[in-house]
């Protein structure tokens, strides 16, 4: 899937070791559902020993297109979380743009020290290694501490090189 190159790898894995995945956990636990969680904590049932709830948070749209048919594949329940605001909207969320968007090479060293200079950081705040994914990453964090319309402010002038043209989040439909 041509979103993958830019994709955080801290939170994807491949369709391949998902599938994996699933064979050893059906193995090793047992799957649950949100209703047998439910229902246990209402105490009109038990797990089973070692349950496992899988889950997926926000929303993404390659759980519908990958991961939904290996669960079905497997036979094996799931939940996903979604981020209500996520629904229908076609751009992931600013920190996945800006990981996006630095692993395939369109933030240039000066654009991510712009945006350091726009949140307020001096010379000394700069990461030593301002082009890297741990200079990213700190560049993220500080980006979270900050109000959500300067945050807004500060990415508009790179909208280009952050947008990404394949759709990210789920729809309506794919979500139902």
């Amino acid at each position: 899937d041509p979103r993958w190159a830019g994709a955080d790898p801290l939170y994807t894995v491949s369709d391949r070791f998902f599938a994996q995945l699933l064979s050893w956990v059906a193995r090793h636990y047992s799957p649950v559902s949100l209703a047998d969680v439910q229902a246990a904590c209402e105490g009109t049932a038990g797990l089973p020993p070692c349950p496992l709830l899988i889950t997926f948070d926000d929303g993404w749209a390659d759980n519908h297109a990958y991961a939904l048919p290996l669960l079905r594949e497997a036979g094996l329940p799931a939940v996903l979380f979604c981020a209500a605001d996520a629904v229908d909207r076609h751009e992931g969320f600013f920190q996945e743009q800006l990981i996006s968007a630095w692993r395939l090479g369109r933030l240039s060293a000066d654009v991510l020290q712009a945006l350091w200079r726009g949140i307020g950081a001096t010379e000394a705040d700069l990461p030593a290694e301002i082009g890297s994914e741990a200079g990213v990453r700190s560049l993220i964090a500080r980006l979270l501490a900050i109000g959500p319309a300067r945050r807004r402010e500060l990415l508009q002038p790179h909208a280009q090189a952050l947008h990404d043209a394949s759709r990210q989040m789920l729809t309506s439909e794919e979500l139902k």
